[in-house]
């Protein structure tokens, strides 16, 4: 009896996990997943090191001189050249996050996730408040227990605000809507950076926001979630499921990533990482959860804007 209603139980069950989660993604092989990791080894590695030799030359002290803030600089590395790498090995963009698909339910999930996050985004002006700087290691743990506890709320929060269907775009038109994605974000980037260099503004606030939401919230999370993450989800799959999101090594490589990025950065230091990489979490699954990277570059963004021009 007891057998017999646990092999109903378990065939129940089984039916009901079959039904819910996908299929596991799983790299071809293992050349596929060798390639994707020197690539993704290499164009990370170039880019700490350009970024290095890039703030010790004339050209950084002209940068600043003109935008106040390595704006024209970031958005070339962070945007353009994963763009240009993408378009050479003849991928879509749309397949790294740079999709303006289901644009407003990608802002939704952005501005919801944003305001969950407020309470613990307010820690660093509260710890600025005592003198507990967020790059020292007191104000690094409490900053990454704090963005710890706040990814299982955001999760939770989230698990039903679900994608909408999604119609695949045929082969043959991938290729013009890549380009009208590429030229559309460049033409909107040339114009910002151009209007900025003309008006030179004496105040550095115009600087610090296109700075903050186009280069740092964009350019981060397009190099970070859109290229890095999905590169790497190419290569490993996303065969686990939490929260009504599937996701794999991808999402916590790029989140790994990201935060050596932020130790290694010339302005930065090992503390910045030990908190970044729970932020990087909560990014890469905004980005899991919604196909593209608009929800967690507008999040991305506006804390980082807020910290700059407010605070």
């Amino acid at each position: 009896m007891t057998k017999t209603l646990y092999s109903r139980y378990k065939k129940v069950m089984g039916k009901s996990i079959n039904q819910n989660i996908p299929e596991p993604q799983h790299p071809e092989n293992l050349k596929a997943l060798l390639s994707a990791l020197l690539e993704v080894g290499l164009v990370y590695g170039l880019l700490l090191l350009a970024w290095r030799w890039f703030s010790n030359t004339s050209l950084a002290e002209w940068e600043k001189n003109i935008f106040h803030l390595p704006i024209l600089s970031t958005v070339f590395a962070l945007i353009a050249m994963p763009i240009v790498l993408i378009q050479l090995t003849g991928r879509s963009t749309r397949d790294f996050g740079l999709s303006f698909d289901h644009l407003a339910y990608q802002l939704r999930t952005g501005t919801k996730a944003f305001l969950i996050l407020v309470p613990f985004l307010l820690l660093v002006p509260i710890l600025n408040r005592y003198g507990i700087s967020p790059m020292q290691l007191p104000g690094a743990l409490i900053l990454a227990a704090g963005f710890g506890i706040a990814i299982p709320i955001l999760g939770l929060l989230l698990r039903d605000n679900q994608q909408p269907e999604h119609h695949p775009v045929p082969t043959d038109l991938k290729g013009a809507e890549d380009r009208h994605y590429i030229n559309t974000v460049l033409c909107i980037l040339l114009g910002l950076v151009i209007t900025l260099a003309i008006v030179r503004p004496a105040s550095h606030g115009p600087g610090k926001i296109i700075y903050s939401l186009i280069a740092v919230g964009f350019g981060e999370e397009f190099f970070f979630r859109g290229y890095l993450q999905s590169r790497l989800n190419q290569a490993f799959g996303r065969p686990y499921r939490l929260w009504n999101v599937s996701f794999g090594w991808g999402l916590i490589l790029a989140s790994a990533l990201f935060a050596l990025a932020h130790g290694f950065n010339p302005h930065g230091n090992f503390y910045w990482s030990i908190w970044t990489f729970p932020l990087g979490l909560i990014f890469g699954r905004l980005r899991e959860q919604t196909g593209g990277i608009l929800a967690s570059a507008l999040v991305h963004g506006t804390a980082v804007t807020v910290a700059l021009v407010v605070l």
